[in-house]
């Protein structure tokens, strides 16, 4: 494929970190919602917190998976913190 270069596995080893953005934590929330996974749901967005500020989307996305998983009171826990926003 004329572009794409192949690396060996030591070379791999020096490409750049990936930094998580809010976009790609907002998408991983997503997939963990929808496949209802709120534990983990939960446990990214606690992550997240440490690095940036959760947007509404990350928070409605932490909450709907919350319902799924009929964790209520993690729901509760989330739309406080969102109203007090």
């Amino acid at each position: 494929f004329a572009g794409i270069q192949e690396h060996s596995p030591t070379e791999r080893g020096r490409l750049a970190p990936v930094v998580a953005d809010r976009v790609s934590y907002n998408t991983t929330l997503s997939a963990l919602e929808r496949g209802q996974c709120w534990p983990h749901t939960l446990q990214l967005l606690q992550s997240m917190r440490q690095v940036l500020s959760p947007d509404i989307v990350s928070l409605n996305t932490s909450i709907k998976a919350c319902a799924r998983g009929q964790s209520w009171l993690g729901a509760l826990a989330i739309l406080a913190e969102l109203t007090s926003q």
